[in-house]
């Protein structure tokens, strides 16, 4: 059992093991609810040198980093599992947020860190850097990749229901475990109306839709009974499946249950002070706090990763193209008379709350403009019960009268050809909404415009798009003027279609 140190004791103890010509690794972290992605991390900082520290954050410490209810575990029986593994030599428990103080007490050689950040975001590492130690990041074997049961292929689900642009935001998490798992069957629990841009996934074997939208439409007994045999149902197509991990990209207490119902042993999820519905967290058993660094929600949601040992690298998002949808669209964009090198910039008016859709007759001027002045040609985007919206740009985009200056009013589409037309744009202008996140996803620029909600968490996520928030959180704050010249910005640093 390694020794439980006060920063006192620990200073003099790093003393007598630099005297011996021991290298001192540390390694920190709040270590509650200790699981395998714990125990390959520290195996693998002590790997870094001869003898490894493991500072731990006291319960005060927990507390204010993560919030009431945590740590579920004190301190003193943290710091007792932690010094019963063979790996760890020596045990501290810290008062204050970060381990700067102990940095620089215990000047260890290596401060070792997960793969949840980069040489350059650790918290610590001036600290360490001033102590004359270095930074490592430490990498370690994820769960096997080989098999599960009786040789048979692991069996992962990943529950992100919706919304559209919720979807899309988590598909960086498939690409990464079909990466780290290449042999294991991987399956997305989503909502049905969600499922399509899943929809022959490369690094998907099964998509299972899911319908929760069903849940809160019981009206009486009968309803009520419906609910809980749509339940049973679920619970057992589930079970039939055989998961053995199942990883909650959402946070919300449906998507919490529908991870309890697939019977995994190890189910991943968000701890209850980064879930959207805190009593999410009830369902799974490996809690992720993402890191200080991990501000947009597509990091975030990689961060998830970090409990099975898998680094995630750089986000990708993979979206298959649809053929026919693709020449149905191009055939409507000539018909309209696009040309391939014309710029075509859509513009998307719709919004999932009222309070996060820009004025109509702002869209209308920065259209005009975009037309006038950079030779853009207008798309104009709709979705369900928003076609009004885009008939009031229509009217309210002026021009000088030639054909080039007319915007393109897109016909119905469905999801894959909507993907299909924002293959074809330059440039796409909307809302925090679904299609402004797919079409980043797809690689075209995007400007969105965020007022209520945050740009930084929930923007546009790639190199060539930006989110544009609104300076007093509204979205009647966004000046016509500030889009326009964000949109050209972007339109300018694109490449053709």
């Amino acid at each position: 059992m390694a020794p439980v140190l006060g920063i006192d004791e620990a200073a003099r103890w790093a003393d007598a093991q630099r005297q011996k010509g021991r290298r001192i690794v540390l390694a920190n972290g709040v270590f509650d609810l200790l699981h395998v992605g714990h125990l390959r991390y520290l195996e693998a900082a002590r790997a870094l040198g001869d003898v490894l520290v493991v500072a731990l954050n006291s319960d005060a410490s927990v507390r204010r980093l993560k919030g009431q209810g945590r740590p579920i575990m004190s301190a003193a029986e943290r710091a007792e599992l932690v010094g019963a593994l063979r790996h760890v030599d020596a045990v501290v428990v810290f008062e204050e947020d970060t381990v700067d103080r102990l940095v620089g007490a215990l000047r260890p050689d290596v401060q070792a860190k997960g793969t949840d950040y980069t040489e350059a975001t650790v918290p610590e590492r001036a600290a360490v850097l001033a102590a004359g130690g270095r930074v490592a990041i430490v990498k370690f074997a994820p769960l096997s990749s080989a098999s599960g049961p009786a040789g048979e292929p692991m069996r992962l689900a990943l529950v992100k229901l919706s919304a559209l642009g919720d979807v899309i935001h988590a598909l960086p998490v498939a690409r990464a475990l079909r990466r780290a798992y290449p042999d294991a069957e991987l399956s997305w629990l989503v909502e049905a109306r969600e499922a399509a841009v899943l929809r022959e996934h490369p690094d998907l074997d099964h998509v299972i839709p899911v319908d929760t939208r069903g849940w809160r439409r019981p009206h009486g007994t009968a309803g009520v009974g419906s609910f809980w045999s749509g339940l049973r149902d679920l619970r057992a197509r589930l079970r039939a499946r055989r998961f053995e991990v199942a990883v909650d990209v959402q946070g919300l207490l449906k998507s919490g249950v529908i991870t309890r119902l697939t019977g995994a042993p190890i189910r991943v999820g968000f701890g209850a002070a980064r879930c959207k519905e805190r009593l999410s967290a009830l369902f799974t058993n490996r809690h992720v706090i993402p890191p200080p660094g991990a501000t947009h929600v597509v990091d975030q949601n990689l961060a998830l990763l970090g409990a099975l040992g898998v680094a995630a690298g750089a986000p990708e998002f993979l979206i298959p193209p649809r053929p026919d949808a693709q020449r149905r669209m191009d055939e409507f964009l000539v018909e309209a008379g696009w040309k391939p090198g014309d710029r075509l910039v859509a513009l998307n008016p719709g919004a999932g709350q009222p309070g996060e859709q820009w004025a109509p007759e702002r869209f209308a001027a920065v259209g005009e403009r975009l037309g006038a002045e950079a030779a853009a040609r207008v798309l104009l985007l709709w979705g369900p019960a928003e076609s009004h919206l885009a008939r009031q740009i229509a009217l309210g985009m002026r021009g000088p009268g030639s054909a080039a200056a007319r915007p393109l009013l897109a016909p119905p589409t469905d999801l894959d050809e909507l993907t299909a037309l924002l293959r074809r744009t330059h440039l796409m202008v909307a809302g925090d909404t679904g299609p402004l996140h797919l079409a980043a996803a797809l690689g075209t620029p995007a400007l969105g415009l965020f007022g209520p909600t945050s740009a930084a968490r929930n923007g546009p996520y790639g190199p060539r798009c930006r989110g544009l928030q609104s300076p007093d959180g509204t979205m009647g704050g966004l000046a016509p003027e500030a889009v326009l010249a964000a949109a050209v910005t972007l339109l300018e640093g694109g490449g053709p279609r």
